[in-house]
């Protein structure tokens, strides 16, 4: 049985190993690819989040993701979602990145949501500006 009532969403944590402060970072570009089986439009969204899951001030954006082929097979939707701090948002707080799939409507008329129904996304991230990391533990 698929339950799947308004869409989901998924926590990715930002840690930094090298246990070397962030002095310095920018945007943030969320990248890759979602494949969809699924007869539904989707809306990916993302928000960056601090350690206490306070959001940090971003632009919103979003990204529409193609429901199944009218043949039921699996659509790949290009993914570039950019993550553009407003001004005076400090970056370096970010902890996590939540990334939220919501269902906006049903599209491809006549086929079914199986058990084998998914919706699979390969990301990346890439930091445009780059990151600038203390010397100092």
């Amino acid at each position: 049985m698929v339950i799947l009532k308004r869409g989901c969403s998924i926590l990715f944590y930002v840690q930094n190993h090298n246990r070397h402060p962030v002095l310095k970072m920018g945007d943030i570009q969320l990248i890759g690819e979602i494949t969809n089986t699924f007869p539904l439009n989707f809306e990916i969204s993302a928000l960056l989040l601090d350690s206490d899951d306070r959001i940090l001030d971003t632009e919103p954006v979003s990204q529409k993701i193609l429901p199944c082929k009218s043949d039921g097979s699996a659509s790949h939707t290009p993914l570039k979602l950019e993550l553009i701090a407003k001004e005076g948002t400090d970056m370096t707080k970010l902890a996590k990145i939540k990334v939220s799939f919501e269902i906006t409507s049903r599209n491809v008329s006549g086929i079914p949501i199986t058990e084998e129904s998914y919706i699979q996304a390969k990301l990346g991230v890439n930091l445009p500006k780059g990151i600038t990391l203390s010397n100092q533990e």
